[in-house]
Formats: structure tokens, C-alpha cells, sequence
């Protein structure tokens, strides 16, 4: 178990470090101050966001006692502070402080918005509770006399709760949930150096596939349009969930789906394009089936992109990225602002992103279809990708008149005119196979433009009105190979033909520009609602929400059409096909051949429009806490439209309406105040949710919790859920269309004729398939959370999970169709030479999804997170890691369950280890991914990959230098300035490469080997 003894040796680094004493604070802002502060005293600092902003602290000295400490940084801002417990306090306002004998005032704007959740946390022990917090509190309070002095919290921001992802009630500052949750704040994802946010997904080990919303090119179908309109899409499936049964959300609300995808399969899915990396709190991501909670599509679990809010100021950052031998830059621009005043408070933020290209050839482990190099195969295939050189001409049956063979090549120098059968006759040997891998991009070129905003106007405690927008458009730029002529006819008396029959030609006209083709998505969302409280502790929302994905893309084949081509032969300028284009000089006339191409254009038009009503909040209390509840409905519409130019839609309805209606209730049974051996907290929860569908039965899904804490230090945690999905709008009614292309050599094998590659043109059928079952999952996880009694700062985490989906909308591979879904598959005439009983060869087949009868995957997590503060600076380690113990699957209920390999699932691991003192900070981090295994005869299909990043940060603002230099311009500048630098796959690993084409496998290790990234942020 290679991965445990990683983790268990990250482990062992963290157990080793020594205690280390307090360091100085050096003047700087405020809000970095307390951060310090924090990590050097170990307390939790909890405050309102907004009321640090712009404030800066003149610093404390080394040695002084946490309560002088904060004193010091805290003089000349106007702020004051209380401790709750010896392990938190909190900021607040001086002015806004009531006397201890007052009641007090109701809760500002500013302290409400904090509530919504923008509450800055400087440290929270992981494990540690705000309900524990409290309790620890009160039993400070009681002293010798017994009693708990009561005083009122509703100014307090420890009382303060928030919005948390898998569950629709609000959660206590810091609270340990009973479902796996993972979040990746801010600060990481400024540490992790990227500059979109797919790139975040390569740092989530439970993250199974992933789309960066960047093209990347590979082999599979020659002579199809290379680019679709997912080419642009953000997104990703935890743990082998179907693609779009995994949830994303932004705000906790739905995000577009896309999933037309021009020629091959319409698999949609939801995309995080067109929000700004700028604009990112944090993400949240749910390592469980949510169905209860969210409804269909959350079976396989969540990602919720949380966005700031309540930012007060200006901030500008400038990314660039690039590798050290090419140039394949990444160029970024974002900008926000935000700004809050009286009841009234909004935030924008804008970004540019723009990225070159990079050729395969620029990689020399890429440059070649032949991997024999490599100790591969040789994928040049002359069936599959014709011949270099002029080309070759065939007969239609037998020889060619006049020769002994039935090709020849095309005469090199040739013009295409005046050609005899003895120029063919001459010719010599037919030329090697077209090797075109010097043509063929690995990454495509975009441009990324989005703004997001979002405002808020608080009337009273009960009522504050709200509205966010965004607004994203990307564009990719893709080329396919150059144009070629693939067993074309080319008719006698034709130019170049002179056999006075029709003949065919195969060959690649290299004088002409490869087509551009381009795939245009633009993503919008609107939001407009309010909330407020009422009663005592209860909060409502109510609020309408529509979003829009509008994926466009204009394509050019680069394979001449059969129809045209006879055409123009009929017409008074046939064009001249039987030329050397090695030559660089077409004899035919500008756009001559141009013409000839199909053009064409996919387009899909996604709305989906939500009205949504929740609150929340205390129904009665019991001895161990308040028993809190949460009710709702929300009402959906959604629709997708093909408008494809000349193509007729689907005579079924495009639009769904659910309405749905969701409860939860969280039960504390027993807590630490109980006073019960064993039992430091004990709690359940239970929610359900009934939808109903215009297309689909009803159908009700439930969630059963369950948290036991024995000690302080220990949790315990478990859950069972249920969840339905129907199949997509684009999986029923995507509109019927087929393709023609051919498969690289030693992709499928046809098992119906001795495991013969299939290869040459084959006939695709891609469309939707109205008679799909709903999905049903089955989620189960058990878990425990050890905060390490024995060195402070460590926490431990185990979750197992298993998930049963019933009747999964897949689709299989060719291999696979041809042994159980024989029906799908089309076959031409036998061939001679034949063996009795084979049918004939496979020349088309049936890409719909259907319903894959029962897939089962169990597997469990195991994290660590460390830290430790002293004079020598304050140390951040984490380790994650995911296995997967089990994927079996049985693809029509007539086949037996199978055990699959963990193909797709193999263990992954991320562990990262940072240092920070004062103005700089150092990390590294690491990705690990072990090899693939296929099978005990073939081994690994992929081998194992690891990628170690570096990064450097330097923060102007907290440095002593600037300070000193404040009276400088340079040092007015320098003084809210962050430089952070990042190398990436510093060793400069090659990716792995499959053991069946010795392609490289990029999803850890990507083939633009080691790059750097340099950002430049700065604050107003």
C-alpha cells in the first residue's frame, strides 16, 4: 500500500517538529497581523471581515503575553477585542460595544452581513467546535459558585452561524460536519499559483476526471472536427460518478450545464466557466451523495464555488505563466473592488485571461504517431491515415489499366496535367505512411473574459435585498490536420486521370492552410432575492435565479465532401486533385480546394430558471442544545434548444418543470454539558426531499446522520442517502446525426472475428435516446476525525464511502458494444479469406447512451493537517489521499456482475508543506498517482505519476522594509504588494505513457513539462 506508507511517512515529518517560541509582528495590514498572531499563539481570532479592511497595525514586539500582544496590534484602529475561552477571542468595533449592565443593540448591518458568511477565521484547531468553544466558555464562567453568568452574543461573532455546503441549516463557526467536506479556502488557492480555477481540481484526489475548459488534443477520430462546444467547459465527477452526477453550484446555487458536443458524444455536464478566479472565496467539495438536499444530479456529490462578498478596497493582479522552452504562455488580469457603506454594500471583479498554443512537436516524446521510439507500437497506419508525399491513386476494383497493381503513386512534380499511364507506371513505390504528428496541437489557444458582481441593501433585521450577476465568454482556437482527400473519386477524363475510369486517390494536400475552426461558450446568471430574520433565531431567503450557457461552434472539415466534389467536377472548372502538394504551389485556382470543405455549425442554447424559498432555525430545545430545522421548495425550469443550421429538431418536448419540496432536522441528543461518560456530543440529522417531474415519475430521496464525539479530541461520523436522477434534456433529445472517421491502429478489437483491430472509415451514429431510465444511487460513508491529544496542531481524518447507482446512463466503447450490445453495431459484406461464421466487418455503430444496469464503487479518503508556530516561523503540512477498493459493473441486467479494474480510480495523494515568517513564505507540493493496472496478464495500462510544485510568495505589506520606506514612493507601492512565484513539476517529469499507444496520460503529470507562473497583487 504504497500510499499509506506516504501518508504515514508525511505523518512521521510533522510528529518530528519541535516547539518553537514567539517571533515579532512587524507593522503591516491588520487583517495579516492577526493572521500572525494566531498561528504564533495558537488562539482562534474570529472577526467581521469589512472592519479590518484598509487598517494597518504599528506591530508588537517579541515576548509579550497574548492579551499585551493584542493590545498592541490593535492600538490606533479603533478596534477592541474579547477573549470567549482561553483558545478564541474576538474583534469588534470599539464604538460598537454596549456596556456589560445594557442590553444589546440590535446587530448592524455590517455584523449581519458577517452572519451570511464572511466572517474571518485567523486560526480554527482543526476538530475544535464552536459549540465545544461555548461550552468551554461556560464552564469557565461557573467557577466555584456553579452558575453560568448569562450574557447576551447577538453583537458576538462566535455565535455568528454560516452557510455550509451539504446541508441547508446553519452551521456554528468551525463545526465539524457529519458528512466529508472538503474546502480549499482562498489562501490555498493563492498558494497553489494557478491561474484558472479548473486548475484547482488537480489538487482534489477525489476528483476522478476533469475538464480545464482548455482544448487538448489526442488521437482518436481522423478526419472529424477537432473541437466541440465542451471544448471550453470547466468541470468534474468525484469518485467515478456519471458525467453531471456530480453537483456544481456557485453561491449554492446551480451553475449551466453544456453538453452538446459537436460530432461525438452529447455527454452534458455542469460548467464552472466564466467565473473569475478572482472572485473565489473558497470552494467547498462534498465527498457524498447530497440528493436529499440539493435534488437530481447530486448523487455522486458537490462542488460549491463560494464567492466573496463584503470586500471593502481594490485589488489588481497580473499572472503570467509560461514554460522554460516554449512559449506557451498563459497571461491573466484580474481586477475587484468592492466597497461598503451605511446599509448599502457591493463587490465586482473582472478578469482577462488569454493562452498560446503549444505542437506536439514541440515535445519530443509527442513529435511522432510512430511510438515504436518508445518502445511502443507504430500507430502510422496507411488505412488509417493515408499516405505522405503526393499521395497514391486506386482502382475502384481490380488493377489500375495498363498496370499490374491496383494503387500507384502519384507522380512526384506533378502538376496534375498531361499525365500518361507510363507516368504512374514509373512512379515508383507507393510512399510510407502519413505521419502527421507535427501537425497536431497539443493545447489550443483561448481567450477567457468574465465579471461577476453582486450587491446588497439591508432595510431592517428582517428584510435585506440582494442581487448577483456574472457573465463569462471563452473562445478556443482550434486546427485540425491539413487537408485531405481520403479514397475520393475522381472521375475519368478528370485532370490526372488517365485511365478512362474512375479511380480513387488518397492524399494529403500540404499546400493548404490546415482549417481553423473556433467554439464560442458564453455563460450568464442572474440572482435577485432577499432575506432576513424573524422571530427569535429563525432566517429566511427567498430569491429567483436564472442562468444561460450559449455554446456556439463554427467548424471546417478538413476532409474534401463527396457531394462537392462531384459537383464540382460536373461544373465547367473541375478542380486538379493529382498534384504534388509537396511542392507548396496548388495549380488550382485560390479557394478552389477551399471550397470543398464542409462547413458547419453546432450550437446549443441551455436555460435553466429557479425559484427557491427556504429558512431556518430553532424548533425547541433539548437538554444537549436547540433542535434546529430547516424547511423549503424550489421550482425549476429548464431547457435546452439545437438550433443547427439545416437540421430538424426533435418532435419531443425540449423543457422540463420540477418542483420539489426539502426538509432537514438536526437533533442534539447528548452534549459535554450532560456531563455523560464517553459522550461528548452525540448527534443526528435526517433530510428528505420529493420532486416531481413533467417528464419523469416522482420520486423522494432521504438522508440519515449520524456525529458521535466520545472524547473532545474524537469524532465519529456516519450517513446513509438515496438519490434519483432523470437523464438530461441532451441525453433524451439530442437530435440524430452521424460522423465518418477512422480509429488510430490497437484502439478496439472486434472479438466477433478473432480480435482483429478495427481500423479504416467507420459510420458513427451520435444522438439522444428518449427511452432512458432514471438513475438510482445508493450512498453510504462512515468516518472518524482525530484531533491528536498528544501534539497539538495535528488532525487526522478517515472516511470510507460505497455508492450502488442503478441504472447509470453510460455509454461503452466499441470493443464492448460488439460482445454485449451486438444490436448496436452495424457490419458490411464479408471479406474474402474470411474465417466460417464471422460476420463481416465492423462499419458503423450506435454511440447513444443507454442505461448500464448496476456500477458499485467503494473506496475510503485519509487526510492530515498540521501546525505549528514559533520563532522559527509558523509550519502548514497536509496530506490527502484517495484509494478506491472496489468497482464492479454489470452492463445489462442479463450479464453477471463484473469486477472491474480501478482504471480510472487508481489512489491519488496531494500533501503540500509550507513555511511563512514575516513577509515570505516557502512551500512545496506534491501529486501522486499510482499506475493504472489493467490486468495480472497485461500489468500496468498506465504507469505511476508524481509532480512536485515549488512556490515562493513575498508580501511587501508585512515587512518591516516597506515600512521604514513609507515616506518613498517606491515604498508606497511596494507597501500593499504581494510577488508570488511558482514552478510547476519542478523535476521536470515526462507523463507517463499507456501501454497500449504509449500516449502520454496528462492527468497529473501534462506535457508541457516544468513552467513557471509569476503573480504580481496589489491592494488599494
Amino acid at each position: 500500500m504504497r500510499f499509506l506508507k506516504v501518508t504515514s511517512a508525511i505523518v512521521l515529518v510533522m510528529m518530528s517538529a519541535t516547539s518553537m517560541a514567539r517571533e515579532a509582528i512587524a507593522p503591516m495590514r491588520l487583517s495579516d497581523a492577526l493572521s500572525t498572531f494566531a498561528r504564533n499563539s495558537g488562539i482562534q481570532v474570529v472577526y467581521v471581515s469589512t472592519i479590518a479592511d484598509g487598517l494597518r497595525t504599528k506591530g508588537a514586539p517579541a515576548g509579550l503575553e497574548p492579551d499585551a500582544a493584542l493590545r498592541a496590534l490593535l492600538d490606533g484602529t479603533g478596534l477592541s477585542y474579547r477573549f470567549i475561552n482561553p483558545r478564541t477571542v474576538t474583534i469588534r468595533s470599539s464604538q460598537a460595544e454596549a456596556p456589560a449592565d445594557e442590553a444589546t443593540p440590535p446587530m448592524s448591518g455590517e455584523d449581519r452581513r458577517a452572519v451570511d458568511g464572511t466572517l474571518r477565521l485567523s486560526l480554527v484547531p482543526e476538530g475544535s467546535t464552536a459549540a465545544d468553544e461555548k461550552e468551554a466558555a461556560d464552564e469557565q464562567k461557573r467557577g466555584e459558585r456553579g452558575v453560568v453568568k448569562e450574557e447576551s452574543s447577538a453583537n458576538d461573532a462566535e455565535s455568528a452561524q454560516l452557510t455550509v455546503t451539504g446541508t441547508r441549516i446553519r452551521g456554528l463557526l468551525g463545526e465539524q460536519s457529519i458528512q466529508p467536506v472538503l474546502t480549499i479556502t482562498r489562501e490555498q488557492i493563492e498558494r497553489y499559483g494557478i491561474s484558472s480555477l479548473g486548475e484547482i481540481f488537480r489538487y482534489i484526489p477525489q476528483v476522478s476526471s476533469f475538464e480545464l475548459g482548455q482544448e487538448i488534443q489526442s488521437p482518436s477520430l481522423i478526419g472529424t472536427p477537432g473541437i466541440d462546444v465542451t471544448s471550453n467547459r470547466i468541470t468534474a465527477t468525484l469518485r467515478g460518478a456519471p458525467l453531471g452526477g456530480t453537483l456544481l453550484l456557485v453561491n449554492g446555487r446551480r451553475v449551466p450545464k453544456t453538453g452538446q458536443s459537436g460530432g461525438l458524444q452529447g455527454n452534458d455536464a455542469y460548467n464552472l466557466g466564466g467565473i473569475p478566479l478572482s472572485a473565489v472565496e473558497r470552494v467547498d467539495v462534498l465527498l457524498d451523495g447530497a440528493s436529499a438536499v440539493y435534488g437530481a444530479d447530486a448523487v455522486g456529490g458537490v462542488i460549491n464555488v463560494i464567492l466573496r462578498k463584503n470586500y471593502r478596497g481594490t485589488e489588481a493582479r497580473i499572472n503570467y505563466e509560461n514554460t522554460f522552452d516554449s512559449d506557451v504562455s498563459v497571461r491573466t488580469v484580474a481586477l475587484t473592488h468592492g466597497f461598503s457603506t451605511g446599509k448599502l454594500s457591493a463587490l465586482v471583479s473582472a478578469s482577462w485571461e488569454e493562452a498560446g498554443s503549444m505542437m506536439w512537436s514541440d515535445r519530443w516524446f509527442l513529435k511522432s504517431f510512430d511510438r515504436s521510439f518508445l518502445g511502443g507500437p507504430n500507430l502510422v497506419s496507411a488505412s488509417s491515415y493515408g499516405y505522405s508525399g503526393p499521395g497514391i491513386v486506386s482502382s475502384v476494383s481490380g488493377n489500375l489499366p495498363g498496370l499490374s497493381t491496383n494503387q500507384a503513386p502519384i507522380p512526384a512534380g506533378s502538376t496534375g496535367t498531361n499525365l500518361t499511364v507510363a507516368d504512374y507506371a514509373n512512379a515508383g513505390p507507393l510512399p510510407e505512411a502519413f505521419d502527421y504528428g507535427d501537425y497536431m496541437r497539443y493545447s489550443s489557444p483561448y481567450e477567457r473574459k468574465s465579471v461577476s458582481g453582486s450587491i446588497e441593501y439591508e432595510f431592517s433585521r428582517s428584510a435585506t435585498v440582494f442581487a448577483e450577476a456574472r457573465w463569462g465568454e471563452s473562445r478556443t482556437w482550434s486546427s485540425t490536420t491539413p487537408v485531405v482527400g481520403f479514397n475520393r473519386t475522381v472521375p475519368a477524363g478528370a485532370p490526372g486521370n488517365p485511365f478512362d475510369v474512375p479511380i480513387r486517390v488518397t492524399k494529403w494536400f500540404f499546400d493548404q492552410p490546415a482549417p481553423e475552426q473556433e467554439a464560442v461558450t458564453e455563460n450568464r446568471g442572474v440572482t435577485a432575492g432577499i432575506r432576513g430574520e424573524f422571530l427569535q433565531d429563525w432566517r429566511y431567503e427567498s430569491a429567483m435565479h436564472e442562468v444561460r450557457s450559449l455554446p456556439d461552434v463554427a467548424t471546417r472539415s478538413s476532409s474534401l465532401n463527396t457531394t462537392l466534389l462531384a459537383a464540382a467536377y460536373a461544373g465547367p472548372n473541375p478542380p486538379i486533385l493529382l498534384y504534388d502538394s509537396t511542392a507548396g504551389i496548388s495549380p488550382n485556382p485560390p479557394g478552389a480546394l477551399e471550397a470543398l470543405l464542409t462547413e458547419g455549425a453546432d450550437a446549443e442554447r441551455v436555460r435553466e430558471r429557479t425559484f427557491d424559498a427556504q429558512a431556518d432555525g430553532p424548533l425547541f430545545s433539548l437538554p444537549a442544545g436547540d433542535v434546529r430545522v430547516s424547511i423549503g421548495m424550489e421550482y425549476r425550469d429548464e431547457s435546452v434548444d439545437f438550433p443547427f443550421p439545416g437540421r430538424s429538431l426533435s418532435i419531443h418536448s425540449n423543457n422540463r418543470y420540477t418542483s420539489g419540496l426539502f426538509s432537514e432536522i438536526r437533533l442534539p441528543l447528548v452534549s459535554q454539558r450532560q456531563r455523560w461518560p464517553l459522550v461528548n456530543r452525540l448527534e443526528a440529522s435526517l433530510a428528505v426531499r420529493h420532486d416531481r417531474y413533467s417528464d419523469y415519475p416522482e420520486a423522494t430521496s432521504p438522508r440519515y446522520g449520524l456525529l458521535y464525539r466520545p472524547f473532545s479530541w474524537l469524532m465519529l461520523r456516519a450517513s446513509h442517502g438515496e438519490g434519483y436522477k432523470v437523464p438530461t434534456l441532451v441525453q433524451l433529445y439530442r437530435p440524430s446525426t452521424q460522423g465518418e472517421g477512422s480509429f488510430p491502429p490497437g484502439l478496439f478489437f472486434d472479438a466477433e472475428r478473432g480480435g482483429e483491430t478495427i481500423d479504416g472509415l467507420i459510420t458513427i451514429v451520435f444522438g439522444g435516446n428518449p427511452d432512458l431510465k432514471p438513475e438510482r444511487s445508493e450512498n453510504r460513508t462512515a468516518g472518524a476525525v482525530i484531533d491528536v491529544p498528544f501534539l497539538e496542531g495535528l488532525s487526522v481524518s478517515l472516511d470510507y464511502y460505497d455508492t450502488r447507482y442503478v441504472d447509470r446512463v453510460g455509454s461503452l466503447g466499441l470493443t464492448d458494444l460488439i460482445v454485449l450490445f451486438p444490436d448496436a453495431v452495424t457490419r458490411g459484406d464479408n471479406l474474402p479469406g474470411d474465417q466460417p461464421g464471422w460476420p463481416g466487418p465492423v462499419i458503423g455503430y450506435d454511440s447513444v447512451a443507454f442505461n448500464i444496469a448496476v456500477n458499485r464503487i467503494a473506496g475510503y479518503d485519509i487526510g492530515a493537517v498540521y501546525h505549528r508556530s514559533g520563532g522559527w516561523g509558523n509550519w502548514t503540512v497536509q496530506a490527502t489521499a484517495s484509494k478506491t477498493t472496489r468497482n464492479e459493473s454489470r452492463a445489462a441486467p442479463t450479464q453477471p456482475v463484473t469486477e472491474l479494474p480501478t482504471f480510472n480510480l487508481p489512489v491519488q495523494i496531494t500533501g503540500s508543506v509550507f513555511w511563512e515568517r514575516g513577509a515570505l513564505s516557502l512551500g512545496a507540493l506534491c501529486a501522486y498517482r499510482e499506475a493504472s493496472i489493467g490486468s495480472a496478464a497485461t500489468g500496468p495500462s498506465i504507469p505511476s505519476a508524481t509532480r512536485w510544485d515549488w512556490q515562493g510568495n513575498y508580501d511587501f505589506g508585512r515587512s518591516g522594509w516597506s515600512a521604514m520606506q513609507g515616506s518613498a514612493w517606491w515604498g508606497r507601492v511596494l507597501a500593499d504588494t504581494r510577488v508570488h512565484l511558482t514552478i510547476f513539476n519542478v523535476f521536470d517529469e515526462v507523463p507517463p505513457l499507456r501501454n497500449t499507444s504509449f500516449m502520454p496520460d496528462n492527468s497529473v503529470v501534462d506535457s508541457r513539462l516544468r513552467r513557471y507562473a509569476v503573480s504580481v497583487t496589489r491592494k488599494f
